[in-house]
């Protein structure tokens, strides 16, 4: 009996719910913080490249 005592308890489908929303989370986390830096870089160098376009051409700006 003494055996038994050292088996792995079974885990439960709550459990196993539990640590597929938490991989999930990760996931989703992961992915949305590599979306908002290719936005930010994005809008990073729009902006830039706009910024130049009006130093490059002050006459287009408008008062």
């Amino acid at each position: 009996m003494a055996g038994a005592m050292c088996e792995p308890r079974p885990i439960t489908p709550s459990k196993l719910d539990l640590l597929f929303a938490e991989f999930w989370r990760r996931i989703a986390e992961r992915q949305y913080r590599r979306e908002s830096q290719v936005l930010q870089a994005h809008l990073t160098r729009q902006l830039s490249l706009y910024s130049r376009r009006m130093k490059v051409d002050p006459g287009s700006r408008r008062t």
